[in-house]
């Protein structure tokens, strides 16, 4: 019998004069019919019959009731942003059918291997429901679990005005998001070090020996574990400091002036 569904057993015996039932629990009944309204793991086992016929004794006769119930469950993956896609995988064996329910994405009826995608192109805390369908026809309680999903951040970093070798330059972080928290920077300074993880947005200093063009790299994270694209400041570049020098002119004794370049 499936798990909550109303059952009932008649029993016949056109002579007998009185109907007495036993079974699991206590359960006791003295009407033809064995009747249980909602069926479940407790009503499970061996539920015995007994009539009685005026003048030819009692017969009794026993059966055997087995539940049904299907449990659902399932897992989801998913990188935390708003537009991307949540991979869901039935993870309940055995089942016939797999009920989806994902809220304002719709509902899905599929085989049971089936792993639904869904964009939910929102952000915020989305809850999906699962019943499964067993061989028998019997269904599960809905399993449900939630989840969030932030805006999709953006990297951004403000570079120093001045950036001569060997000064100490400071790089502070610019990055924002639309709805969520970030909560973790990944800096690469290009000062061989490569990338460093911070769950602060302390700015972050270095100093280039060498001058030229430096690949500074930033990549944030939100809450919900949506990673940014990185970030990296077009055309920043290390000048070398000036070296002071002159040319000195040819300068005659009565000339009135010289010119150094």
């Amino acid at each position: 019998f499936c798990y909550k569904s109303s059952t009932s057993l008649r029993a016949e015996n056109i002579l007998a004069a009185t109907y007495a039932w036993t079974g699991p629990n206590g359960y006791t009944s003295n009407d033809t019919t064995l009747r249980i309204p909602a069926f479940t793991v407790r009503d499970t086992g061996l539920y015995t019959i007994t009539t009685a016929v005026p003048g030819c004794g009692v017969a009794s006769r026993s059966v055997r009731l087995l539940i049904d119930q299907p449990i659902a469950d399932f897992s989801l993956l998913t990188n935390g942003c708003e537009t991307d896609s949540v991979r869901f995988t039935n993870l309940a064996t055995g089942m016939s059918r797999a009920l989806w329910d994902f809220g304002p994405r719709g509902t899905m009826d599929t085989t049971p291997a089936f792993q639904p995608r869904v964009r939910f192109g929102q952000p915020g805390t989305h809850t999906v429901r699962l019943r499964v369908r067993s061989p028998l026809g019997c269904l599960s309680d809905d399993t449900a679990k939630s989840f969030l999903l932030s805006s999709v951040p953006l990297a951004r970093y403000l570079t120093p005005t001045v950036t001569c070798t060997g000064m100490t330059l400071t790089f502070a972080d610019a990055s924002t998001i639309v709805q969520g928290t970030i909560v973790k920077w990944r800096w690469d300074l290009a000062d061989g070090n490569g990338f460093r993880e911070f769950t602060s947005p302390t700015p972050q200093s270095a100093a280039y020996p060498t001058w030229g063009g430096k690949d500074v790299r930033l990549v944030v994270e939100s809450q919900t574990g949506c990673v940014s694209d990185t970030f990296r400041a077009a055309g920043f570049t290390v000048t070398p400091y000036p070296r002071p020098g002159f040319i000195t002119p040819e300068v005659c004794l009565d000339d009135a002036s010289a010119r150094f370049i």
